[in-house]
């Protein structure tokens, strides 16, 4: 490819194999130059405002507090969500009808029944210190597709997750289990205020 440009293209214009692009050099760069800056203020524009409005509707949809009468309450606090997965009742009818083979030892821990079920947890729970609330959802997940119970846990900023996990342990797994398997567990933090 052969571009050159000889003195008849003093005010811009390329020329290519005898064929010359009228284009005057100095408006081009104007042109452009206004262009990359206004595309460089509209996105960091978008950037800023989209990055507020994200902030504004987290902390209203996570962290806002009212009485009965409407009055916004504010905290103080901060918090954190901890969630994690239980058998439930739905469990067991899960693993009984799932699997070919006779349920595992190591599978026992699941078993729910009058003496160890999800409702009696709920009484462990609220009993933690630093624990504001709980909720709890019957839901399926994991590799298997495992029925069971998600909760969703509120705690202060001073709840360590090693007392959830130790009580989970202490409760779920008793004396079935030689070797438990581990906790999983998901934290989410609010930026302002309790959840």
């Amino acid at each position: 490819m052969n571009i050159h440009a000889d003195s008849a293209s003093t005010s811009g214009d390329i020329g290519w194999k005898g064929r010359w692009l009228h284009f005057p050099r100095s408006r081009a760069l104007a042109v452009l130059w206004t262009l990359g800056g206004f595309l460089l203020v509209l996105t960091l524009g978008l950037a800023y405002v989209i990055s507020k409005l994200s902030d504004e509707t987290f902390d209203a949809l996570m962290s806002r507090h009212y009485t009965s009468n409407g009055t916004l309450i504010e905290h103080e606090t901060s918090g954190r969500l901890i969630e994690f997965w239980t058998p439930s009742e739905m469990t067991w009818k899960f693993l009984k009808k799932g699997l070919d083979h006779k349920i595992l030892q190591t599978e026992m821990w699941m078993l729910v029944n009058d003496d160890r079920n999800p409702e009696a947890f709920a009484e462990v729970v609220k009993t933690l210190p630093h624990v504001l609330g709980y909720r709890r959802y019957e839901v399926s997940g994991g590799k298997d597709f495992r029925s069971g119970s998600w909760w969703v846990v509120t705690v202060t900023d001073k709840c360590e997750t090693s007392e959830i996990v130790q009580a989970y342990s202490k409760y779920w797994y008793r004396s079935t289990v030689v070797t438990p398997p581990p906790v999983y567990i998901e934290e989410q933090h609010s930026r302002r205020g309790l959840f």
